[in-house]
């Protein structure tokens, strides 16, 4: 769990146009923020208590997951990663993902669909990770 949640926290480093840490008392959450436009989206967090909430909420706002469908190819791509199960209302919402569901072969599927929604968001191809 914890090699996983350090590959999400490297990858939100490398990829996010900003890195978002909250200060709340109980637990804490850093979370990957890109500008859309002239906005932010933050459509992922990790938080201390294993969570990894997909914000398909946030997602909606910009144009590149404002259709449906969009944030349903999504949906279908999270949910092919083995133990990942996302229900369909949640596109419209957020659904959270535990890190211990993830092995470190599943945090990289989850990675490059990640990968992928960065794509989506700023419009352009995504790097292929060797």
């Amino acid at each position: 769990m914890a090699a996983t949640a350090t590959a999400l926290i490297a990858w939100m480093r490398a990829k996010a146009d900003r890195v978002v840490f909250n200060d709340a008392p109980s637990y804490g959450c850093i979370a990957a923020e890109f500008t859309v436009g002239s906005e932010p989206c933050m459509p992922i967090r990790v938080w201390t208590d294993g969570g990894v909430p997909i914000s398909f909420s946030q997602l909606k706002r910009t144009p590149a997951f404002a259709a449906s469908a969009a944030r349903q190819e999504l949906m279908d791509r999270l949910n092919a990663i083995p133990g990942v199960t996302i229900r369909p209302d949640a596109i419209e919402k957020q659904s959270t993902i535990r890190l211990a569901t993830l092995s470190p072969d599943q945090g990289a599927s989850f990675l490059e669909v990640m990968g992928w929604v960065v794509e989506k968001l700023r419009g352009t191809p995504a790097e292929k990770s060797e």
